[in-house]
């Protein structure tokens, strides 16, 4: 039965805020991301493949309705979701005809360790699964790690729920539970928590708990009305009410662009399932190329993220063959420039200096022909434990007339991390960095989102797992820095400043002269004025915050003078632009600034001191403009990533 936990007067109002981490991702790229990944990390025997199934079918309410009722006499799981505190998501799903999504899986471990819930951290993947939200029961070497994957099944069905069956590797036992994602709401004058699990209650020591239906005549009803099969050890998932968005071409299409990668290496094979249609694809290193084409037969609306898709499978391919040896344009077994900063803190670089004269001729004319060129690094870090541990890194290039719609892959332990951006300015050059050993991947899982599609410095210092991020910085920049090197950019490039000015002026004309209009042309008899000299006087200052990471803009301290020496008067417009330092240079990180970095007046709070002495104008993205009304104020902007650094542009408006 479905069990829905009663609010108290002592619990607050609320909904899960999980489902915001995945609102960027289409139902399907999602599903197919968590799910597949959640599969390869329980694979059982990694010398074989696993294999996942992803059926799509069909079910009357009254097929459904024994699997979701509650301890409520003549109530069900329907009466929950049509609650009027749902508002506009409240609906009904009795008596209708629903669409499915099934998860199945071969070849992997179930949901293994303790199923009692006591212990959030055992590092058991059943409560990790069923019970634990935010808490992972993933350990290395693994692809997750945030707790999240019940969120994101819940998430494409209409009624916010999954029903599924596991077999245990470690005990042959089989187990049928339920999830629920639902917000705090009321049903016949009773308020509830809103997330319900399906289980039933049991008696133990004197306490009562809530646990998995185990080996009963339930568990084999629900396997026969659904026509799953659970014979051996791994994970069914049922998912009622999905949207027709969920569609074959979408699955077949998340599964080749996220998970080519162990698919041609033979580590995965997934099964897309019509039931309705009887039609069956089976996706795999033999076929890809196959099943990419006959995807991209479908329709126009898919044609280019198809098209980029083969074009990587491609060079993939090419990547496979590149390391089995003896292949010249591998250069594998090479190190960074270590170095430390003013403050101590590591930091790694690559450049030139890191490979041979002969190395490099090689790497620069078979980059130039338009051949596959890879490189691999090792990397030494530390955990906060004293363990010291060496990650391996590669990063590959390949120079053609194909333009990319996004040019780099980040490749992290079988998952792509697909917005975490190259900084690589060319679009005729496709990149692929990839992180498979299992310290380096743990590493770098630390930095990652809940959907695992980005890195992060702020995030991997929070963490709190290794004494430096240097090696996650080396790792972010090291596409950019070696397609300057392979591209002989470096040979031409200036140096950039990390900071700008910690001092905007305004322009004190001196001397006597004629003045122009704006625009006004001189005659060519006339002859010119001479050109007065022209001095820079302070006005405004940046004063840098390092405890809080941001600034404050503060006067100088002669600025009512200076204002009137030069017939400024108050209010006056300062307008800022800022962003963080990119490799590729001051001018590059405008260009690359990105609202996931930070956004003023949302992430970073404009705050004015004293009260009245200023008033925000607009801010919008990485711009503000702020009003000064007095000669003392103090306009700050903090809550920026301390480990990176910020370009700050400002300018007094005249």
């Amino acid at each position: 039965m479905w069990s829905f936990p009663k609010a108290g007067p002592e619990h607050s109002n609320s909904s899960s805020k999980l489902n915001e981490f995945f609102n960027d991702q289409d139902a399907s790229t999602a599903l197919v991301r968590e799910a597949v990944q959640n599969s390869l990390d329980a694979a059982l025997d990694p010398t074989k493949p696993v294999r996942v199934r992803l059926s799509l079918a069909s079910f009357p309410w009254e097929t459904l309705e024994p699997f979701l009722r509650t301890g409520q006499a003549g109530e069900t799981v329907d009466n929950h979701l049509s609650s009027n505190d749902l508002g506009k998501f409240a609906e009904s799903f009795a008596g209708r005809e629903l669409r499915c999504l099934i998860i199945e899986d071969e070849g992997t471990k179930g949901l293994i360790g303790e199923t009692d819930k006591s212990n959030a951290h055992s590092g058991s993947n059943f409560v990790g699964f069923w019970w634990n939200d935010g808490i992972s029961g993933k350990g290395k070497g693994s692809s997750g790690s945030h707790g999240v994957g019940k969120t994101t099944l819940t998430r494409i069905s209409g009624m916010s729920l999954f029903l599924a069956v596991t077999k245990r590797s470690e005990d042959r036992k089989r187990y049928l539970l339920g999830f629920a994602n639902l917000p705090y709401h009321r049903v016949n004058g009773s308020s509830y928590l809103g997330y319900g699990r399906f289980g039933q209650s049991v008696h133990e020591d004197g306490n009562e708990k809530f646990m998995p239906i185990e080996e009963t005549t339930d568990v084999e009803r629900f396997l026969s009305e659904f026509s799953l099969k659970r014979d051996e050890s791994g994970l069914s998932i049922f998912i009622p009410g999905i949207p027709s968005s969920v569609d074959s071409s979408g699955l077949l299409l998340a599964t080749v662009r996220d998970y080519y990668w162990p698919i041609l290496k033979g580590d995965l094979v997934v099964e897309v399932v019509d039931r309705l249609s009887g039609e069956t694809t089976t996706v795999c290193a033999e076929n890809l190329s196959e099943v990419i084409t006959h995807i991209a037969d479908q329709g126009e609306r898919l044609r280019k993220a198809v098209s980029d898709t083969e074009h990587r499978v491609g060079i993939v391919r090419e990547i496979l063959e590149l390391k089995t040896g003896g292949n010249p344009n591998w250069f594998a077994g090479n190190e960074p420039t270590m170095s430390h900063t003013a403050h101590g803190d590591t930091r790694g670089a690559v450049s030139k200096e890191c490979f041979s004269e002969d190395n490099l001729g090689r790497m620069f004319s078979a980059f130039e022909n338009g051949q596959l060129v890879g490189f691999s690094f090792s990397l030494k870090f530390e955990t906060v434990d004293g363990e010291q541990q060496v990650g391996l890194v590669e990063v590959y290039f390949k120079k053609d007339d194909y333009k990319l719609t996004d040019n780099a892959q980040f490749i992290r332990n079988q998952i792509i991390i697909s917005r975490q951006p190259s900084n690589i300015p060319a679009k005729n050059v496709t990149c692929f960095l990839i992180a498979e050993d299992r310290d380096m991947s743990d590493y770098l899982k630390e930095a990652e989102e809940p959907a695992h599609t980005r890195w992060f410095l702020n995030r991997f210092n929070e963490q709190k797992s290794f004494t430096s991020d240097w090696a996650l910085r080396f790792v972010m920049d090291l596409p950019a820095h070696m397609y300057r090197i392979l591209s002989r950019e470096d040979e031409d490039a200036s140096t950039y400043e990390n900071f700008a000015d910690d001092i905007f002026s305004v322009t004190e004309p001196m001397g006597v002269g004629s003045k122009k209009k704006r625009g006004q042309k001189r005659k060519k008899s006339e002859e010119p004025d001479d050109i007065p000299p022209v001095k820079r006087s302070p006005a405004i200052r940046v004063e840098r915050d390092t405890e809080n990471p941001g600034f404050d803009l503060l006067p100088v301290g002669n600025i009512a003078e200076l204002f009137e020496e030069e017939e400024v008067a108050f209010p006056v417009e300062v307008s800022v632009k800022a962003a963080y330092v990119s490799a590729l240079g001051k001018s590059r990180s405008w260009r690359d600034y990105s609202k996931i970095d930070f956004q003023f007046g949302k992430t970073i709070p404009i705050e004015i001191s004293p009260k009245g002495a200023a008033e925000v104008i607009s801010a919008s993205e990485n711009t503000f403009t702020v009003e000064l009304l007095q000669p003392e104020f103090r306009v700050s902007a903090k809550g920026f990533d301390g480990n990176r650094d910020l370009l700050i542009h400002p300018r007094i408006k005249l």
